[in-house]
């Protein structure tokens, strides 16, 4: 059985929870964008804030704490649908699609509710893994108060890399 060759605990040390939401509400102010206060007021430190757009699935935004445990570029992000960029339980999968659904259409913020698990990057050569929990998401909309995409928080608990694999087993 293969045993992680890297297991590191995250250190969020340097965290500005007033400097996110001031990033995040800038960023929603140049696309015309809004998201609930009460999704704002939440933010702790050490969450990673995402905002994945519709119909896409890409992601539009992504905090510096995102962006320091990624191997993937904003480019790969922005171009390339979640799905193809990462892996994780299919059922776990499914409930994360099925409550982004139901949250938008609610139209407020609220708990994900999914358990703590794993995600892999599928594209890494050493199947970088997070241990995901997940924390908030509400609705993204445009001046029109239609729905665009939604804002999520997450933390990560501890990212693995694999082992490379090798043709002998």
């Amino acid at each position: 059985m293969d045993t992680p060759c890297l297991k590191t605990k995250i250190d969020y040390q340097s965290y500005d929870v007033k400097n996110e939401q001031e990033l995040l509400r800038q960023f929603l102010k140049e696309k015309s964008w809004s998201v609930g206060d009460d999704f704002l007021a939440l933010l702790k430190e050490g969450d990673i804030i995402e905002i994945y757009a519709f119909p896409s699935h890409t992601q539009v935004y992504a905090n510096k704490e995102f962006l320091k445990l990624s191997s993937y570029t904003l480019e790969q992000m922005s171009t390339i649908p979640f799905q193809k960029l990462f892996w994780r339980e299919s059922d776990i999968q499914h409930q994360l699609i099925k409550r982004a659904v139901a949250v938008v259409e609610g139209g407020s913020t609220q708990a994900w509710g999914l358990p703590p698990h794993d995600l892999v990057e599928s594209l890494h050569p050493n199947r970088r893994t997070f241990e995901m929990h997940m924390g908030f998401i509400a609705p993204v909309y445009n001046t029109a108060g239609v729905a665009v995409g939604w804002a999520s928080t997450l933390r990560v608990e501890y990212v693995f890399e694999w082992p490379a694999a090798s043709g002998a087993d």
